[in-house]
């Protein structure tokens, strides 16, 4: 007898986890074992309902379904104590609702159009809810800055602003009439989802998207709401297995992936359930590029390694694809490679990028090994075709801060009649990067009549000429020393694959697009033939920490229309510190890879929490010992899983703290592995460094007006250059933000910095 487990998105709250996790763990492993006690119900409305004891309190109700002969199918429904499941169980039935198609339990014999769909959740401890709604935690006198929600309308009037009625989501989107009862009574977000606490994933999901500005269309086809799209029937075991196994709100774990989600919740879950619209942008074939777009904690992470991990498998092909999965560093990279392994640990590896298989790298150190293993004829030629270097040599990386003395030195020889603004290293390393490299610089008509898309600093064809020659003598230079900088180095490692016009790799999955500069794109884009599903990647504009606006239409990337997929539903943060970050890009315009501005219309948390919390001191020592307390306060909870994070702007900043830390006696970890520290509780990390993780807890040290570098090394940069970056720097304390999955705090001292908000 084959014995298969599903379960819900809903089985694994904080709670159930303690009660259930031995017992469940045996049911998975061998569900007919007899310790289990699985025994039929008499009297229920579905004679399939079994119960079993899980100990002296708690009980659980599961459908037993036999979708064929020598099959048994477990699906558990709730865990309750021991009355309550007997009550349960007697009523419920599993059945589609007849307006979204999406498998959820009832308690009512059928659930029929004239009354408006009516799920089997506890509305007595709803409507309780109504008449007291849930309160945040009391606020101390350091929230000062961040007050509790008072929403001046009420869920249902917001709703009504927008025409949208009782009527319209019972039967455009199928809501319950509890669903829609909490919307009438609840006084604000926090009492409505404390109310439908119980209600199906995606009816939670659905009014939240609706208060957070999105539409009754737009939601329906976000979570793919139409009954006509399912073909089985689900009034026979095997269709109502075949539902459930298509769901993108059930699944069946095996122990280890189990094992995890116990020990590690929501940390865990993304291996197991996708949101539809997560779902929709992992199997979507396309005829070209695609990409996924989305704020923090909404999953484009976790959307790439389904996807590759879909695109590797092909049982039919003699041998898997050339795969290369790459994002902006070596640490998001091996996160990724860590990820992949966790999600499906026998894909077939590549040794190199294109060879059969996956390759996974960030994408500089990709460039090195390919120009490392590109025949040194070619490296010649190209590089001599490219920036009229002679000689027979591998080109060094060189790094930034020589780069900019070279720049530094070519403009005093050369330009003299050029704005001090316009011969600053940075603005000269950023026309290069992003425009002179793609042009012939041998040819200064060329850079002449060169659109500059996506430079903000007006240049006249003087100046342009003057820059040119700037450039040639900074090339002359780079020439002396055998080196040029990471954006040479990916095109002239494009430039051989063009000359080859051989592709390297069949499909490239692309992490952190929005920080990817020119260089990058070029080199893809020659590695990959155009064709089905060459090129997709995650990008966040409003995450943009190093790189500048681009638009990918002029390196042949199209990505409009059906090409894009746009995710909305947060599930790292709590509301109240995503509320936060996004007051921190303020009224900023951001403008994706189409060329298009960007939004945060849509995003949304169904998780609450308490509100950021700011630690103003007197002094720098003052500062220290509220970070001793705050991390000592949180590690005093012993909460499960706690990871602490303390991110701060400087590495200076960072050893400071680390070593305020020990003399406390609290050991703090500055490595990582993943999203997660190397071991240890407690870890601090430059800001930049941070990008990719996530935290319980997070702690922004010296939030400081005078602390901040705000323009930093962009002072005496054009207008312009200034404005990106001060731009860079509120996308920086974005992403710093909105690594707290719990809890945020933020300290000052004197003035805090203007870029953050304060009420």
């Amino acid at each position: 007898m084959t014995t298969k487990v599903i379960i819900s998105d809903q089985t694994f709250t904080p709670e159930l986890r303690k009660r259930i996790g031995g017992w469940f763990t045996m049911l998975v492993r061998d569900p007919q074992h007899p310790s289990l006690h699985i025994a039929p119900l008499h009297n229920s409305r579905d004679p399939r309902i079994r119960t079993a004891p899980i100990d002296l309190h708690y009980r659980a109700v599961l459908l037993e379904l036999r979708p064929q002969p020598g099959e048994v199918t477990y699906v558990l429904l709730a865990v309750k104590n021991h009355d309550d499941a007997i009550d349960y169980a007697k009523q419920v039935h599993l059945a589609p609702n007849p307006v979204s198609g999406h498998i959820e339990p009832f308690l009512t014999a059928t659930p029929g159009w004239d009354n408006p769909v009516d799920q089997g959740w506890n509305t007595d401890a709803s409507a309780g809810a109504a008449s007291q709604p849930a309160t945040s935690e009391a606020l101390t006198d350091t929230d000062a800055d961040y007050p509790a929600d008072n929403f001046e309308l009420t869920p249902w009037e917001i709703l009504a602003e927008s025409g949208i009625t009782a009527s319209l989501l019972a039967t455009e989107l199928g809501c319950s009439q509890a669903v829609i009862a909490a919307l009438r009574t609840s006084v604000d977000e926090a009492s409505l989802l404390a109310m439908i606490a119980d209600a199906p994933s995606w009816q939670k999901d659905a009014v939240i998207g609706l208060l957070a500005g999105l539409t009754i269309d737009e939601i329906a086809a976000e979570l793919h709401v139409d009954n006509s799209q399912f073909a089985t029937d689900p009034t026979t075991d095997r269709g109502l297995v075949d539902r459930l196994q298509a769901s993108n709100y059930y699944c069946e774990p095996d122990e280890h992936t189990l094992q995890a989600m116990l020990e590690h919740g929501s940390f865990a879950a993304w291996r197991l359930f996708l949101h539809p619209s997560q779902q929709h942008a992992v199997d979507c074939d396309h005829s070209g590029s695609a990409r996924v777009v989305g704020g923090a904690g909404t999953g484009k992470t976790v959307v790439l390694l389904h996807r590759t991990n879909r695109l590797l498998h092909n049982p039919v092909a003699a041998q898997p694809p050339r795969v290369l999965l790459t994002s902006f560093t070596r640490p998001l990279a091996q996160q990724l490679k860590t990820q992949l392994n966790e999600l499906n640990p026998h894909l077939p590896e590549a040794n190199y990028p294109g060879l059969p298989g996956l390759a996974v790298s960030g994408i500089d150190a990709t460039v090195s090994s390919f120009l490392r293993h590109a025949p040194a004829a070619e490296v010649n030629r190209c590089r001599s075709q490219l920036f009229g270097h002679s000689g027979d040599y591998r080109p060094t990386v060189m790094n930034d801060r020589t780069a900019d003395q070279l720049w530094r030195e070519a403009a005093a020889v050369y330009g003299a009649d050029l704005p001090a603004t316009k011969q600053h290293p940075l603005f000269l390393r950023a026309e290069f990067t992003e425009v002179l490299l793609h042009t012939d610089l041998n040819n200064q008509q060329d850079y002449l009549t060169t659109a500059r898309i996506g430079r903000g600093t007006q240049l006249s064809k003087r100046e342009r000429a003057i820059i040119f020659t700037i450039t040639q003598e900074f090339l002359r230079r780079c020439g002396q020393l055998a080196a040029l900088p990471f954006a040479a180095h990916a095109v002239l490692a494009a430039a051989i694959l063009e000359a080859r016009q051989e592709p390297l790799l069949d499909h490239i999955i692309v992490d952190e697009a929005q920080d990817f500069h020119a260089g990058h794109w070029r080199f893809i884009r020659a590695a990959v033939q155009p064709g089905p599903n060459d090129i997709f990647f995650a990008e966040d504009s409003h995450q943009r920490i190093y790189g500048n606006r681009l638009s990918l239409a002029r390196f042949g990337i199209e990505t409009r229309g059906q090409a894009s997929h746009r995710l909305r539903h947060n599930y790292r943060t709590t509301k109240e510190t995503l509320d936060f970050a996004a007051a921190i890009l303020a009224e900023e315009t951001f403008f994706d890879s189409t060329g298009f501005a960007d939004t945060t219309l849509g995003y949304r948390s169904l998780r609450h929490g308490p509100h950021p919390q700011m630690l103003r001191a007197a002094s720098k020592t003052d500062e220290q010992q509220a970070i001793v307390d705050k991390v000592r306060h949180w590690l005093s909870r012993n909460e499960p899983n706690t990871h602490i994070g303390i991110l701060a702007r400087t590495r200076d900043q960072i050893s400071e703290i680390v070593a305020t830390l020990a003399d406390h006696g609290i050991d703090c970890v500055t490595k990582r592995s993943g999203k997660t520290p190397w071991d240890g509780q407690v870890s601090a990390h430059t800001m930049h460094h941070a990008k990719g993780m996530e935290f319980t807890h997070v702690l922004l040290a010296d939030m400081s007006e005078d602390s901040m570098s705000k323009l930093g090394l962009y002072e005496g940069c054009p207008p312009a250059e200034q404005n990106e970056s001060l731009q860079r720097e509120r996308a920086l304390l974005y992403v710093a933000a909105s690594r707290a999955r719990d809890e945020l705090a933020i300290t000052v001292v004197g003035e805090p910095t203007s870029l953050i908000p304060l009420d």
